[in-house]
């Protein structure tokens, strides 16, 4: 399978980048085009696709974009959310961004990749998150995240704050700490083969309940299909009583329109 490095937060260099086919993702436009311009210079924009966006867990989500003094801790959180940790950091402005999930950004270089190479097999990723909300990021995967074996946080200053969260996202995810490495993760094939058996036991538990709901209510609707056919079969010999009691009405009314003919007949007679 080819192999594909998704890097969240564009480097100050283009040669920073890693080999091979590279997907960079950069909240900045600024940065992104500065970064396109090295690679039209070093000829790599064959193999690298930069995009500026938000990345966020829904596509199209809306997230305040916060800029600071120190643009390394622009992002999604507020001044407040570092002012313990950075006294002298200051806010300059914010913007609302309509974020885009990660998977759409994948989708895209895809299609790009299909129609310059024709090559319609997944790829192993390494996943490096140097910016924004890495949670965002790594939610918004989607079923692309079935070919992410590493994550990395390569942030020098956000990275030990998402540790602990990201930590435990992948943990339940079948990821193992890198060894040496406390801020990179690889995929546990045991750890995923066990998700997935998981997963299929739970698939199979809602399938299970959703065959239960269902035979509940096909015995309902033949109950009901019982007691409708109990009641179209009263209802039709309600109609064929009645049937015979017009019939028999009208019998009636022909035997006494007889009689009062008669009646004329014979009262005519006595007159003459």
């Amino acid at each position: 399978m080819p192999e594909l490095s998704v890097v969240v937060g564009a480097p100050a260099m283009a040669s920073a980048l890693p080999a091979g086919q590279v997907v960079v993702v950069e909240a900045e436009i600024g940065r992104a085009r500065a970064l396109k311009q090295q690679l039209e210079e070093l000829g790599a924009v064959d193999r690298v696709l930069v995009v500026a966006e938000v990345l966020t867990a829904e596509h199209g989500q809306a997230v305040l974009w916060h800029r600071f003094n120190d643009g390394r801790l622009d992002g999604p959180w507020p001044l407040e959310h570092w002012q313990a940790q950075y006294p002298n950091l200051l806010a300059q402005h914010f913007e609302e961004r309509n974020g885009r999930c990660l998977a759409e950004v994948l989708n895209a270089w895809q299609r790009k990749v299909l129609a310059e190479l024709g090559d319609r097999q997944k790829s192993i990723i390494t996943l490096v998150l140097r910016q924004g909300d890495a949670l965002a990021a790594l939610a918004g995967c989607g079923p692309w995240f079935r070919g992410v074996q590493s994550v990395q946080l390569d942030h020098p200053l956000t990275g030990l704050a998402n540790q602990e969260a990201v930590a435990s996202w992948l943990n339940q995810r079948g990821f193992s700490p890198a060894e040496g490495n406390g801020l990179q993760w690889q995929r546990n094939p045991l750890g995923t083969l066990n998700l997935e058996l998981e997963e299929s036991r739970q698939k199979i538990m809602q399938m299970e309940e959703q065959l239960s709901c269902h035979a509940v209510r096909l015995l309902l609707a033949q109950m009901k299909n019982l007691e409708l056919t109990a009641e179209r079969q009263e209802l039709a010999g309600q109609m064929f009583a009645l049937t015979q009691q017009r019939d028999d009405a009208i019998l009636k009314i022909d035997q006494l329109t007889a009689e009062c003919a008669q009646l004329s007949i014979g009262k005519d007679a006595l007159i003459k």
